[in-house]
C-alpha cells in the first residue's frame, strides 16, 4: 500500500510539473506571437501586413484548436476575435469570441460575449445579438454591466420594443446612477417620453 502511495505521489509530481511546463510554454507562445504582430503593425504595410496577420491567425488558431480548455485556450480565442475585430470581419470575430467565451470560467466570458453581441448587431441579427447581450449580463464577473445594459437597451429601441427599452434604461439608473450609462440612459428615457407626448 505505502509503495502504491509513493507510486501515486511521483505520478501526480510528474503530472503537475508537466502541465505547469505546457502552461508556460503555451504563454510564451502567445506572448510572442502578439510581440510580433504588434512590431508588424508599427512596421510593416499592405501585402507584408496583411501576410503577417494571416500567418499569426493560422499560428494562433492551429495553437487554441490543440491546447484543450484551459486559460490559455481563452487567451487564443481573444487575441484572434480581436484581429478580426479590429479588420471588420463580424462573423469570424464572432465565432472567436464566442469559442472564448464557451471556455472561459470567469470575467472574460461576459467580455467575449458582450463582444459577440457587438458582432451580431454589425451582422444585423438582432435576435442573437440580444441573447449574447444578456449572457454577458448574467454573467457576475462581468465588470460592463451598464454599457451592455445600455446596449441591450438601445437595442430594443431599435426594434421598437420600447417598452423593454424603458425598463432596461430605468434598471440602468436604480443600479448604476454614478455611471455616464445612466447619464446616457436618462437621456434616452426624456427622448422616449418626449416622442410619446408628440404622438
Amino acid at each position: 500500500f505505502l509503495i502504491l502511495l509513493v507510486v501515486a505521489s511521483v505520478g501526480v509530481g510528474i503530472f503537475t510539473t508537466v502541465s505547469a511546463k505546457a502552461k508556460m510554454n503555451g504563454a510564451n507562445f502567445l506572448d510572442s506571437a502578439v510581440y510580433n504582430l504588434m512590431k508588424a503593425n508599427s512596421t510593416l504595410e499592405g501585402d507584408e501586413l496583411v501576410a503577417t496577420e494571416e500567418k499569426f491567425l493560422t499560428d494562433v488558431k492551429s495553437f487554441a484548436e490543440s491546447n484543450g480548455k484551459n486559460g490559455n485556450t481563452v487567451r487564443a480565442y481573444m487575441m484572434i476575435a480581436q484581429t478580426y475585430f479590429k479588420n471588420g470581419d463580424w462573423q469570424n470575430s464572432l465565432d472567436a469570441w464566442v469559442k472564448a467565451g464557451d471556455i472561459a470560467k470567469s470575467y472574460l466570458a461576459g467580455i467575449s460575449y458582450y463582444n459577440a453581441a457587438v458582432c451580431y448587431e454589425q451582422l444585423a441579427d438582432v435576435v442573437n445579438a440580444e441573447k449574447y447581450y444578456l449572457l454577458a449580463l448574467n454573467n457576475e464577473a462581468f465588470e460592463l454591466k451598464p454599457h451592455a445594459m445600455f446596449s441591450l437597451a438601445r437595442l430594443y429601441e431599435t426594434q421598437g420594443k420600447t417598452e423593454q427599452a424603458i425598463i432596461e434604461y430605468k434598471n440602468i439608473l436604480n443600479s448604476y446612477s454614478d455611471s455616464e450609462w445612466a447619464d446616457l440612459a436618462n437621456s434616452r428615457l426624456i427622448l422616449i417620453d418626449t416622442q410619446v407626448v408628440s404622438e
